[in-house]
């Protein structure tokens, strides 16, 4: 199941990926850093979701028809790719 807000979300971040970055992870990637997490998020727009991030969003529908999604579970897929490769760099700097 791939997922249209998702790459919405992936779409605005790589317009100012470092500026992400800065606010998000109070971290300046490195030039090489930011085209390997630029090129993985491009590639997270071709997979399909992980449920297990959306777990929480699963089980709010099983007890109700309706309910509100925010971009909570959206985001924390979309920093995970970006902190696997954030903390090689920050690993590398210690």
């Amino acid at each position: 199941m791939r997922n249209q807000h998702r790459n919405a979300l992936v779409e605005r971040i790589l317009t100012d990926l470092t500026t992400y970055i800065d606010f998000k992870f109070k971290s300046q990637p490195t030039r090489s850093n930011l085209i390997t997490i630029f090129e993985k998020l491009v590639e997270l727009k071709t997979k399909d979701v992980d449920l297990e991030y959306y777990t929480p969003v699963l089980k709010q529908l099983k007890r109700k028809d309706e309910i509100s999604l925010t971009n909570d579970c959206f985001f924390m897929e979309i920093d995970d790719q970006i902190r696997m490769h954030l903390s090689a760099q920050l690993h590398f700097a210690a």
